[in-house]
């Protein structure tokens, strides 16, 4: 199958299923998505600014885009395209955004998908979409909360293999170093074949520590973020090796570790 065809059909995760209807009522250009998930959205961690009940946090772990639109609705039933006022919106990391811009772009005929790496050291995950007129991917900073240049988490990973990147600059709410570059480049994979996780999951080798691991294992890793560098040409490989190794593939059940709840075990769509 080629890329644009996979990009642009619907996975477990960003099927809205039930809340399909109100899909169709959403307009179909990438920008004007862009500004509908953007209205919906609220950064986590600037929660604190408004009446939320703790309650509240436990919807971070909507894992798929029908949870996260019931999630909505419970708090304000209006159309998906008019924005919240900011109590009300979804509490969101950037996989949220992520994750719900994919969902409506391929509702719209958009192929879309998620890419996990870095921002000015900090973890960080963004969508991208297929612009058919100018025959090629663009990345969109939908929620603005990590502004600075996107490297991807593959990028990271054969720099700190080859020993040009230090580990230690590289943060998330859950873990660091090189750790934390191990789990991005672990979701990266796992969004590139439409599984895609929150940023705080965390599956099969990502739960490994890295001194455990054989040479085939980090050869498959480094063979990974090779194809995933090369862009749609790695693809069909990539899609490949993930089919044939179980360390990299994401089981039914993950590990969570939110920002601000406990960590907990998570059952993930087939």
């Amino acid at each position: 199958m080629d890329s644009l065809t996979y990009y642009k059909t619907q996975s477990s995760f960003t099927d809205p299923r039930s809340y399909q209807e109100l899909y169709d009522a959403l307009p179909r250009t990438a920008e004007e998505l862009s500004a509908v998930v953007d209205g919906l959205m609220l950064d986590y961690r600037d929660i604190y600014k408004y009446p939320i009940v703790n309650e509240r946090l436990l919807t971070m772990h909507s894992r798929t885009a029908e949870a996260v639109i019931e999630s909505m609705l419970s708090w304000n039933k209006e159309p998906l395209a008019e924005a919240r006022p900011m109590p009300d919106r979804f509490l969101a990391g950037t996989c949220d955004y992520a994750n719900l811009f994919v969902s409506m772009a391929r509702n719209a005929g958009i192929p879309a998908r998620k890419r996990a790496g870095f921002s000015e050291g900090e973890s960080c995950e963004r969508p991208e979409y297929y612009d058919e007129n100018e025959n090629q991917w663009k990345m969109l900073d939908i929620s603005g909360m990590y502004p600075g240049e996107f490297i991807p988490a593959a990028d990271i990973w054969l720099g700190w293999r080859c020993g040009e990147v230090d580990a230690k600059k590289f943060t998330a709410a859950m873990d660091s170093g090189s750790t934390l570059i191990l789990a991005n480049l672990m979701l990266d994979i796992a969004a590139m074949n439409k599984r895609e996780l929150l940023e705080w999951d965390r599956y099969s080798w990502s739960l490994r520590p890295l001194d455990e691991f054989s040479d085939r294992a980090l050869q498959t890793l480094d063979k990974a973020a090779e194809l995933l560098l090369a862009g749609d040409d790695g693809l069909e490989e990539l899609w490949a090796l993930y089919e044939n190794e179980e360390g990299i593939q994401v089981p039914r059940i993950v590990r969570c570790y939110p920002p601000k709840t406990p960590p907990h075990k998570a059952e993930v769509p087939v």
